[in-house]
């Protein structure tokens, strides 16, 4: 099978217990020269898809609850979510996955170049996406609330969001404003909250960033960069 850079880059979920699944669309994925993780549980799974860190994923419906799975990529995830495709055992269940908002169901049964053209398709359908680079920093970070001034701390960033970690900040929603500093340069901005996880790390996506002096802020962050999709 030859390499398609409409999947090139992207990441794939894979939502399954059985190792016929996982080998089927792990084959067809690598062939594409993108990257694969698993998990056959399905309240990670949500987690995963919530933060976005996915680009397309694959629900095998013998697992409890697979049809919630995909509702919540595609409403809660809303035109940004990942391509989500269902692998069914038969019509009646191609059926459900589809009314539940998949935007393909295949068949366990079918083979690898089958499924590498599915996969092909609905990469083409995706939305560019966006590849950045994200920064493992650690800096010290004050968000403001609704009133409220919290103390939190950097774990990674890019040039359009950042996830931070802080028990307190874990409640917040909506537009936050954000104060930081690294290598003498202040950086502050507005943004908003999209994920929480079970870890205490919150999600925030840049709606506006200032920085005291972008050049050398610009050249401490190459320094700490790694390629990562997002």
């Amino acid at each position: 099978m030859a390499s398609s850079s409409a999947l090139a880059h992207l990441t794939l979920l894979v939502v399954s217990n059985d190792y016929s699944v996982l080998k089927l669309f792990a084959s067809a994925w690598r062939d594409a020269g993108s990257r694969i993780e698993s998990t056959a549980n399905i309240p990670r799974a949500m987690d995963m898809v919530k933060q976005r860190r996915m680009q397309a994923v694959v629900v095998d419906l013998k697992l409890h609850g697979a049809c919630d799975l995909i509702r919540v990529a595609r409403v809660e995830c809303g035109k940004g979510g990942p391509l989500v495709v269902a692998c069914a055992d038969n019509v009646e269940e191609e059926r459900a996955a589809l009314n539940a908002g998949a935007h393909f169901a295949a068949q366990r049964t079918g083979s690898a170049e089958k499924v590498f053209d599915l996969l092909t398709r609905g990469g083409m359908e995706l939305p560019q996406r966006r590849l950045s680079v994200r920064y493992n920093v650690v800096a010290p970070v004050t968000i403001f609330s609704a009133g409220s001034q919290y103390r939190a701390l950097i774990s990674n960033l890019s040039a359009g969001g950042m996830s931070i970690r802080s028990a307190r900040v874990s409640g917040a929603t909506g537009e936050i404003d954000f104060f930081f500093e690294v290598h003498a340069t202040a950086v502050s901005g507005r943004g908003r909250v999209i994920w929480h996880n079970e870890n205490g790390c919150t999600g925030i996506q840049f709606d506006s960033i200032r920085c005291s002096n972008a050049l050398l802020f610009a050249e401490w962050l190459n320094k700490q960069g790694f390629l990562l999709g997002c």
